[in-house]
């Protein structure tokens, strides 16, 4: 059977991540996902800027971030964001 790109993906995940935060992570019964919303939007901006940073070596204006992720939490037809926890 050929493995899927899921699968895959959580392959990568596993060999790059902490031997004891896979163990917890594996070990957790219950988390909570819920659609962010505009509380979120200051944690989303940061977390989306560094995220560029690092993965693209790129550095975002933060007005352009805020105003598209605000479009984001208000209008779900543009795209979805999920939160966990509260």
């Amino acid at each position: 059977m050929k493995a899927s790109r899921l699968d895959t993906s959580l392959s990568n995940v596993r060999a790059s991540v902490r031997p004891g935060l896979m163990r917890s992570w594996r070990t957790e019964k219950h988390v909570r996902v819920r659609r962010a919303e505009l509380k979120d939007l200051d944690y989303l901006v940061g977390f989306t800027s560094e995220e560029a940073r690092e993965a693209e070596g790129t550095v975002k204006s933060p007005e352009t971030l805020e105003k598209g992720i605000r479009s984001a939490l208000e209008d779900s037809s543009i795209a979805l964001y999920l939160g966990v926890g509260e």
